[in-house]
């Protein structure tokens, strides 16, 4: 019993310090705006949880993005409720979880102390614990790869069936959370034939090979069938390959950010951009498998035709893999490490690393299992630098490169103690100006003066609402980089909503000056002019951004918006219904939609044109359509101000009046003191053939509004109705006193005293 205790003595001390270590991390951070406030892909990935947590489980269509992590959030949520915290707290448990399978694998590679440090080196590694603390996959993948290392591992030690089968289950996870593994994943059959060519017949190396793979298949089919049932496409796992193996390859790619002038300024205007350039050059719609081999084909013709660029881009992602500098495609960590002291004072990161890894595979011996590790290593690190190279891409490998430079440091130590000079001066020297030049900046990227975080910054602030905070982040930022164009912009969007109008204009006009045909920056003038009451001006405005990119939703709705208003309804009509059709594909799904983070705008975005448009075919006399429009309007956003009234309004025009009832009745609900719902609930009930009911919402109306002579007509009519023709008589006066034109009125008045005086 005690030599069990004793041997749980480090693991548990390992998993124990990883855990106080995350735990510590995530008080300390936990009031910080950056990290509250979840921004670009954390907030996609929430909001997909949530979805999922709601019932919205299996989407409609084709997964975008590898769906483990997606689905994962939406059984937290579901058990704990939508709070990332509960995401936070498993992913601690993740990263003990990961330590302790580094010092696992350490030992089992190497020796005792090997596993020692290097668990311990995992659970103090800055970059492990800040991604522990993110609502991004990058904890469960690491913690994924590292497990299927170690089933690998021990299915070598003792080769069976059963274990072979388990290695590829958890390659199939793995992949299900990001497919890129696979290029390992699948290549290990080349291991496995390898290191097993002692255990038997080539036959029984065949099958451990195919109960490996048959386990990785059996978990990624059903990823692939529910992609065919449901998004009608032959996507294994998710349709985002191609796309994001272009943002990698292009003329203007920088190597570690998702970025280029063909498909949009942000993510995900650029996400809409891809489908949309890929489906205008083949002249249809396409599947998203035909979008991402497009992508994928325009990626392989930069290699072809322009090879010395692809080759220098090359050689910047391969120090970007090995180097120094923390790259994050989210958010600066190394800026944010500055507010987190429980980063600041963990020793280790991939820097650091690196050098003594490289040690570590070249000093070490080449068994089967340190085999393993190097040949994840590298071909791990190749499949990144395929797309992007960013920190939370190269994080799988940090427990890997923990154990190697563990293996290294400790031969080092050995090689010092038994004094032979002439092995370890010169692997120190080179490990130490190694150090030194993996901390360069040959790629510059590194902005001492931190310009894209203090943007990022104002972004959340803005994002809390916290007007005064985002102006000083804004303008911080454009002391560093007078010239930084989306600090401009939302700058000058800010002083917008101020209705500070000349400070906006200076904004914008700033941006123009630095890029002519920037459409929001010309749109953002145009809402200037219309304000400043130049409709003529913010027609003309609106319409050079959409000549700057015809796909500008803002600008296309605020010209539908003008011609309307100028009685061109069959221009605006067109219009409405062009950015309906665009806006339509913004709105999130479910699973795995990208799309998702426009969700909200989206709704609103989608609620406002169709209003429009039930608006119009109201004017044009399209009953029907109007009602169609405004149906669909109020299914998507069923609190919308006077949605049901609009619903109710049209079905009393088109002389509906049973079925106007419920959302008048309704509309009245939500807003008591509504009195045009009011009096259209009286008619209603007056169509219905309901009399005392009408009289009642008539007679309310009244109370509220005396002088509302449709009011007391209508009373007047059903009085009279019910021979009540004291009242009939009292409500007719009362409409000619408000109104003594009204020709109804004074006929019906007529009639009630004819009836009277009989």
């Amino acid at each position: 019993m005690k030599s069990v205790i004793r041997g749980l003595g480090w693991p548990l001390l390992i998993a124990g310090v990883a855990l106080l270590v995350r735990l510590a991390y995530l008080v300390d951070v936990r009031g910080l705006p950056d990290f509250t406030v979840l921004v670009l892909d954390p907030h996609i990935h929430d909001t997909i949880g949530r979805a999922i947590a709601e019932g919205n489980f299996w989407g409609d269509e084709v997964f975008f993005r590898a769906p483990l992590y997606l689905y994962l959030l939406g059984f937290l949520y579901f058990v704990f409720g939508p709070s990332p915290w509960s995401v936070r707290v498993f992913q601690v448990v993740l990263g003990a979880a990961t330590s302790f399978l580094a010092y696992r694998i350490g030992r089992r590679c190497f020796s005792e102390w090997t596993g020692r440090i290097a668990g311990l080196v995992t659970a103090l590694t800055w970059t492990l614990v800040y991604f522990d603390g993110e609502v991004l996959i990058t904890s469960l993948v690491t913690f994924l790869d590292l497990l299927l290392i170690d089933r690998l591992l021990a299915a070598a030690d003792q080769p069976t069936g059963r274990r072979w089968l388990t290695g590829g289950l958890v390659l199939g996870l793995s992949a299900v959370a990001r497919p890129t593994i696979l290029v390992f994943g699948w290549l290990v059959v080349l291991w496995i034939w390898w290191s097993q060519r002692d255990a038997g017949p080539a036959s029984r190396r065949l099958r451990m090979a195919v109960f490996y793979v048959l386990g990785s298949l059996l978990v990624i089919m059903p990823v692939t069938i529910r992609n065919a049932v449901i998004g009608n496409d032959f996507v294994p796992i998710a349709s985002q390959g191609g796309i994001n193996f272009y943002l990698g390859n292009n003329p203007n790619a920088s190597g570690w950010s998702a970025t280029s002038p063909d498909i949009g300024r942000d993510w995900w205007g650029g996400f809409d951009d891809a489908y949309r350039i890929a489906e205008e050059e083949a002249g249809r719609e396409l599947r998203p498998s035909q979008v991402s081999r497009y992508w994928t084909r325009r990626g392989l013709e930069f290699w072809v035709q322009r090879p010395g660029d692809a080759l220098r881009l090359g050689l910047k992602k391969l120090f970007f893999l090995w180097g120094a500098a923390e790259l994050g495609n989210n958010r600066d960590i190394e800026f944010y490490r500055q507010d987190a002291w429980t980063l600041r004072i963990l020793p280790f990161s991939f820097g650091w690393l690196a050098p003594l890894a490289i040690l570590g595979m070249i000093v070490m011996g080449r068994r089967k299992d340190r085999v393993l590790l190097e040949f994840f290593l590298l071909l791990y690190m190749a499949t990144v630098g395929l797309f992007f190279v960013c920190a939370r891409f190269r994080m799988p490998v940090a427990p890997v490169l923990a154990i190697l430079a563990s293996a290294g440091a400790l031969w080092l130590v050995g090689e010092v103690r038994r004094r032979r000079v002439g092995r370890f001066a010169p692997a120190l020297v080179a490990v130490v100006l190694l150090t030194m030049f993996l901390r360069l900046d040959l790629g510059r990227v590194r902005d001492p003066m931190h310009t894209q975080s203090f943007f990022n910054r104002g972004l959340v602030q803005s994002l809390i609402g916290n007007d005064a905070g985002a102006e000083r982040f804004y303008l911080d930022t454009l002391r560093r980089d007078p010239d930084y164009v989306d600090a401009l912009i939302n700058l000058g969007a800010l002083y917008t909503r101020q209705e500070r109008w000349e400070e906006a204009r200076v904004q914008f006009e700033r941006v123009r000056s630095l890029e002519p045909e920037h459409a929001t920056a010309i749109y953002n003038l145009g809402v200037l002019a219309e304000n400043l009451g130049d409709p003529a001006g913010g027609e003309i405005l609106y319409r050079s951004a959409l000549e700057a990119d015809g796909h500008h939703l803002p600008a296309k709705v605020a010209l539908a918006g003008i011609l309307e208003d100028q009685g061109g309804l069959v221009s605006a009509r067109t219009l409405y219904e062009e950015a309906l059709d665009e806006v339509r594909r913004k709105s999130g799904l479910g699973p795995g939609d990208i799309r998702v983070r426009f969700e909200e705008k989206a709704v609103s975005e989608r609620v406002k044109i169709l209003t429009a448009l039930g608006r119009i075919a109201d004017k044009q006399g399209f009953l029907g359509t109007a009602l169609r429009y405004y149906r669909e309007s109020l299914d998507l956003a069923p609190d919308e101000p006077r949605g049901y009234y609009r619903v109710g309004y049209i079905l009393l025009r088109m002389g509906r009046h049973e079925e106007a009832l419920r959302p008048l009745q309704v509309e009245l609900e939500r807003s008591p003191e509504d009195l045009s719902a009011r009096y259209g609930l009286g008619l209603a009930y007056a169509g219905a053939g309901s009399v005392l009911p009408a009289i009642r919402e008539f007679r309310a109306v009244v109370e509220k509004d005396p002088n509302h002579d449709r009011a007391w007509q209508n009373m007047g009519v059903l009085y009279a109705k019910s021979e009540s023709y004291d009242e009939a008589v009292q409500a007719f006066e009362e409409a000619l006193r408000i109104n003594p034109n009204n020709r109804q009125a004074k006929m019906n008045l007529e009639s009630a005293l004819e009836c009277l005086s009989r």
